[in-house]
């Protein structure tokens, strides 16, 4: 494997941003950094591994967002006494729902 080959993928799977492997290269063109840049097949695997961590925790907090009394529609508002208005996600008091 080629030097420059080997330390573009280091970098780049050690978290290194693109610009300043680069730079640290002395390539003119991020094209070149990026045919160099390549990632291992386990770190591929990582990054998508945590990309789905992230959905599935996206995807908790908007379910529990949506089934909060305030944030289904403008008349459940209406209808909401003051007394629940104590969410810390969107109000002051204390949220019986939360």
């Amino acid at each position: 494997m080629c030097f420059v080959i080997l330390v573009a993928s280091r970098l780049a799977m050690a978290g290194v941003d693109l610009r300043t492997i680069q730079e640290l290269l002395g390539h003119k063109d991020i094209k070149m950094t990026l045919r160099y840049a390549h990632l291992s097949p386990a770190h591929k695997r990582q990054a998508l591994e945590a990309l789905e961590r992230l959905g599935q925790s996206f995807s908790e907090k908007s379910q529990q967002f949506s089934q909060h009394p305030l944030a289904t529609f403008p008349e459940k508002e209406a209808e909401t006494d003051d007394s629940s208005l104590a969410c810390p996600l969107l109000h002051a008091a204390a949220c019986k729902k939360c």
